[in-house]
């Protein structure tokens, strides 16, 4: 079905379809970037932010998809949709994302683990994401010269 969006009957009819979607690619076929979308869907339009926590754990944890593991360590450093609040969780799940290739969980464990050192606790990824910040620096300023 085609959808023109004019009316707000359609817009819902299609978010609604959404979500069916998502949940069909993630638990049919079991597609990380659909789990992904699916755990984004249920935080920012549904709103039901345990599920959301849950789909991002499960796609992080099973599928080894990056940025959900950067989404569950973000919900772990506030404690949203009822996981526990925990600096040590949200630290292993942004190094997790980072050993995965997500550029934003390598940021965020070094500013956590950096964080951390100045509390007297060990930065394993501080070094890892000091080379990522130069190499973007580095990226950023030689694009202005070309």
């Amino acid at each position: 079905m085609a959808y023109d969006l004019k009316s707000e009957e359609e817009v819902k009819e299609y978010i609604k379809n959404l979500g069916i979607e998502y949940r069909f690619g993630c638990f049919k076929e079991k597609k990380p970037e659909v789990c992904h979308l699916l755990g984004d869907y249920l935080e920012a339009i549904s709103k039901d932010f345990q599920k959301a926590a849950k789909v991002y754990r499960s796609n992080c944890e099973d599928y080894n998809f990056a940025k959900s593991c950067y989404k569950i360590a973000n919900y772990h450093v506030v404690g949203r949709g009822g996981v526990e609040q925990s600096q040590e969780k949200s630290i292993k799940y942004y190094e997790k994302g980072c050993d995965l290739g997500d550029i934003d969980s390598c940021f965020r464990a070094g500013v956590v683990s950096l964080l951390n050192s100045k509390k007297g606790q060990p930065f394993a990824s501080f070094a890892r994401v000091s080379v990522i910040i130069f190499v973007i620096i580095f990226v950023k300023f030689s694009l202005i010269f070309i």
